[in-house]
């Protein structure tokens, strides 16, 4: 059964993914008896506007996974999103609870991006929040309440070692990195009419997943992973000090949008809602200065990915591809999925030794070792041999499951091999009680993990995918390499 094919990593992962545990500073104001509340269950869809939402004393706030926006570990909440919520909720309380009814909670669900719109048409939700941009082409699918901070450019990003621009102009035939249906991806492409229209070669624009978010993104680029990408420069200001070689066109002559404001999305038949929104937005957010508060306080602490195209990196890639090639051939695993989870593991180091015990570049402990019965776990191919076993164990017998697509098989097989296949399966059965899809780890499975477990797993999983994809480029690169060099002797 081919379920471990490269397009199905591809297809999911051109960029891969990451999500580390933010900082929990102080909050803006005491919240004790505010608690912004994760929804248990799946509510079912309405599309009333406010007197409804207070008749059933929930209003539903959709929000993205994302380290600025919105987190959690170990069952905290915490993010920017998270604390303008928890000054919502206070403003309801204050304005809606009356003496002797039910109290209106304000409660989050956590929604992928490339969602928040349609499911918030679709009822499953009241307002959808998190870095969404106001345009002239969402206008028309949903409302935007007043701006809930100043305006912002949309800058360029990147790699200090990428070549320097000096005008948008240099941009001409490199390539950059957006998410698809984005006011970045429309940024670039109204640069490449303009190009087109000068007779410049266009931006090649490569297309990141839906599920990998803005942070994820400088990451990479930090890491000299991406080249060039964009951002809103109020969330490139928020990281730059966590990331020293990003390089940020500021100048005004090389923005690629300016004065973008973002709000908080409603549907459009909901003008009850609409009103009550920009008085907290008016009066509190924006009139008591709180936007600006709760920025300050946002975490500015990240743990930077790793550059697995590091020269020493490389050496080890170079000296342990071989036995990768062999053992994902024998146990039909893509070989630089293998080695990405190798370098997660130990940086394919053989001599790495874990504090709990596991050995060398697959991390094996001892006892797994010897079921896997390859041998010595401390000589290199065999550890990589019982590391691929071990996976390809776990996938056969923990996740032979046909409600499992091959993407997410492989992606509870990383999270079990992190942290056991029987939590793993306990984590899917919550998810299912929580309304969640228990056959889908990103944006369902993975939050339970992080409440329950804590970031570790979560960020395992997001990890390997950044290293895999990292280890894709540099085969591109010896690929054109050797391209070059043919093409030059013939």
């Amino acid at each position: 059964m081919y379920r471990r094919l490269l397009c199905v990593l591809i297809g999911l992962c051109v960029m891969g993914l990451c999500a580390m545990a933010m900082a929990h500073p102080a909050r803006a104001q005491d919240d004790a008896d505010t608690t912004v509340r994760q929804l248990p269950v799946e509510l079912k869809p309405s599309k009333g506007d406010l007197d409804t939402m207070v008749e059933r004393t929930v209003i539903r706030v959709l929000v993205p996974y994302s380290r600025t926006l919105y987190t959690v570990d170990m069952g905290k909440e915490d993010g920017l999103s998270v604390r303008m919520v928890q000054e919502f909720s206070k403003y309801v309380s204050q304005k809606l609870n009356k003496e002797g009814a039910p109290p209106v909670t304000v409660a989050l669900i956590a929604t992928p991006r490339e969602r928040l719109l349609s499911e918030l048409n679709a009822g499953k939700g009241d307002i959808a929040l998190g870095n969404i941009t106001i345009t002239a082409k969402r206008q028309k699918i949903v409302n935007f309440t007043h701006p809930v901070a100043k305006p912002f450019n949309m800058i360029l990003v990147a790699h200090k070692d990428a070549p320097p621009l000096t005008t948008l102009d240099d941009l001409a035939g490199k390539t950059v990195y957006a998410h698809d249906a984005t006011s970045y991806r429309a940024a670039l492409e109204d640069l490449n009419k303009r190009f087109r229209k000068n007779h410049l070669k266009k931006v090649k624009i490569e297309d990141l997943p839906d599920n990998l978010e803005d942070e994820d993104m400088l990451d990479m680029v930090n890491a000299g992973i991406l080249p060039y990408s964009v951002i809103d420069g109020w969330l490139f200001d928020m990281w730059r000090k966590q990331l020293p070689d990003v390089v940020a066109y500021e100048d005004p002559a090389m923005v690629l949008s300016a004065k973008d404001e973002i709000g908080w999305a409603y549907r459009k038949n909901n003008p009850q809602l609409g009103e009550f929104l920009n008085g907290f937005i008016d009066d509190v957010l924006i009139g008591q200065g709180i936007t600006n508060i709760i920025a300050k306080q946002i975490a500015h602490r990240i743990a930077t990915l790793d550059n697995p195209n590091k020269a020493e990196a490389r050496q080890r890639f170079q000296d342990t591809v071989a036995l990768f090639r062999t053992y994902g051939h024998d146990y039909n695993f893509d070989y630089l999925m293998l080695m990405a989870q190798g370098y997660q593991e130990s940086r394919l180091d053989q001599k790495t030794i874990s504090p709990v015990g596991a050995i060398g570049i697959m991390q094996v402990m001892p006892a797994t070792g010897k079921q896997m019965n390859v041998g010595d776990i401390k000589v290199t191919e065999n550890n990589i041999h019982a590391g691929t076993k071990y996976l390809d164990y776990v996938m056969d017998v923990y996740l032979d499951d046909s409600n499992l697509d091959e993407q997410n098989r492989a992606l509870f097989a990383f999270a079990a091999y992190n942290a056991g296949p029987n939590r793993i399966q306990k984590l899917r059965d919550e998810a299912k009680e929580a309304g969640l899809d228990p056959n889908k780890w990103l944006g369902n499975v993975e939050h339970i993990a992080a409440k329950r477990v804590g970031m570790e797993p979560v960020n395992y999983v997001r990890n390997i995918y950044k290293y895999y994809v990292s280890y894709k480029l540099i085969q591109a690169q010896e690929e054109d390499r050797r391209r070059a060099i043919r093409f030059l002797s013939d």
